[in-house]
Formats: structure tokens, sequence, C-alpha cells
């Protein structure tokens, strides 16, 4: 390892921390030198592979490794103390969505990441998916006119690593964001009906209403669905379009019925992602996912807990 590599961590190592850890030991420029996680065997398993040291304690981690960068993809229960104790160690954090259980949290993660001047960003990947990057371009290019409806959906089966979130925290979040980001402004109103279908401590299926002062986004979700479902269709004042987040497609209609196909990048959202984490460690980008933006999308789904 030469002196310009980052050393990077990946504390939490379910499926998001394991795919995390995959991608920083193929990135030039980063050496990937620990996993933590409170399962060893869970680490152990993949210690070989990366070339990487394992531990089950995080106090330990920090005071026998130096770490510059840390992906935290431990349960959103866990974000905070063990985020707080990331950040007091100076390390530069990209914490799993959401940020944090609550604002509070959230706020006091990112006052500290401010005050320790080291990096706090929040992995709202769908962000960096190439098709939804492909509708962004698009939608600021004008030919959509201005954005009038957005309807989303993010169906599927219930995943069982997720024990401590529900569907509207864990998975609605990543539309309320995406739904945010390209109408432009926050909502100024949420409606919402949600219940516990398979889930007798957590709500798994919901219907959102978010209210822009110029627009709207209807947001299913659930975790009942037993086919993967991830597609987002938007009204514009001048046109049309269809996202499929899964085939990373994008159709424009604009005055016809016939379907523009958009070029799309073929590239992995959480490389990008990645890259775009490192790139603002490095001061060489403005980080697009910053804790605001995870505050913001947590703000939101808090709001449509609180009318389910």
């Amino acid at each position: 390892m030469n002196q310009s590599e980052l050393r990077a961590a990946v504390v939490g190592f379910g499926n998001m921390g394991r795919h995390h850890a995959r991608v920083y030991h193929e990135l030039p420029g980063v050496s990937l030198v620990a996993l933590c996680d409170a399962d060893l065997a869970t680490v152990t398993n993949y210690s070989a592979q990366f070339g990487t040291t394992t531990y089950t304690d995080l106090t330990e981690m920090l005071a026998k490794e130096s770490i510059d960068i840390v992906t935290l993809a431990a349960p959103t229960s866990l974000h905070f103390v063990l985020g707080k104790q990331l950040l007091e160690a100076g390390c530069h954090v990209l914490v799993e969505k959401p940020i944090a259980a609550s604002i509070e949290d959230a706020d006091a993660l990112s006052a500290l990441a401010e005050s320790k001047g080291v990096v706090l960003a929040v992995g709202h990947i769908e962000r960096f998916n190439p098709a939804v990057i492909a509708l962004k371009d698009v939608v600021e290019s004008g030919r959509l006119g201005d954005v009038r409806s957005l309807v989303l959906r993010r169906c599927g089966p219930m995943p069982p690593q997720i024990k401590d979130a529900n569907v509207i925290i864990d998975l609605a979040v990543h539309d309320i964001d995406i739904a945010t980001m390209l109408v432009g402004t926050s909502p100024v109103s949420v409606a919402a009906h949600a219940g516990r279908s398979q889930l007798s401590d957590r709500h798994d299926h919901a219907e959102i209403l978010l209210t822009y002062p110029s627009a709207s986004a209807m947001i299913q979700v659930n975790w009942i669905t037993p086919k993967r479902v991830r597609n987002l269709t938007l009204t514009g004042s001048n046109g049309y379009a269809e996202l499929d987040f899964i085939a990373k497609t994008v159709d424009v209609f604009i005055g016809t019925d016939e379907a523009e196909p958009i070029e799309v990048a073929d590239e992995e959202a959480l490389k990008t992602e990645l890259k775009h984490f490192i790139a603002a460690v490095k001061g060489q980008e403005t980080l697009e996912i910053s804790s605001a933006v995870g505050r913001d999308a947590l703000a939101s789904a808090l709001d449509v807990l609180a009318v389910v």
C-alpha cells in the first residue's frame, strides 16, 4: 500500500456491507483493511477473500487500525451510537440509509461531523442508479417541462435481514428521496395508509401521497409482493417518462405515444456512489448525498409514519 491509498473499513456485514467491502476491494487507490460485525463467523468467512483483519468490537478496531473511510451498514438502530464513535475517531463515514432513527440523532451526527471536519455521507444509492441519472438529466434539460406528477412502486418479498425497520423507513425513503430530488423541493404535506400484512410488529406495506408546491408523488411500497417491482413514471407539462430501476431503462414520450429510449450508462450504482464519496473526501467533488439530504428524506418518512 502506498501513501496515497485510503484505508477503508466496513462496519456491519450484512447484505449491503458485503457489497461495500467488495467494491472497496476493487477500487484503485483504496485498501480495505478491516471488517467489523458482532457475528465473528460472518466476517471471518470473507476475511481471506478480501485480505482484511476482522473484528467484533468497534472500539478494538479503531484502537488497532488507522482508518480513513468507513461504510456503516449496521442496523438502523445502531447508526447513531456507532456513527458517533466513528466520527469522533476522525473517520469519514458513509452511513447506509436512513441516516439515523430520529431527527435528533441525525442532527447530532451532522453537527459532530462538521466539528471534526470529516465527511458524513448517506447511502441513498438510487441517486446513483444510471437510469435515475439519465432521467434527472432529461428533467433538468427542460424537455419534459415542469414536473407535475410522479408514481413510484417499490415492492417485493420481505428481506429477512431487516429486523428493526418498517417498510416506510427502510424502503419508501428511497422513493421519497428520488421524488424530492426530481421535483427539486421538499414536500409541503403528506398523506398515507399503511398496514401489517405478514408482520405483526411493523408496517410491511404502505401507500403514500407527497404534495409539493406544484407537483405530487404517489408511492407504493411493500414487502408482500412475490415479484420485485421497482419503477417510476413522471408526467411533466410537456412530456412523460417511464423508468425501470431494475432493468435500468428510461423511455421518454413527447408529443407522441412512441417511446424514445434514453441512453443509460452501464455502471454499477454502488461503485459510482463510493467513487463519489471518495472524491468528496478528497475535496474533488461536492457531496451530493450529504447528511442534509439524508435528514430531509428521514424527516419526510417520519412525517408519513405520523399520519398512518
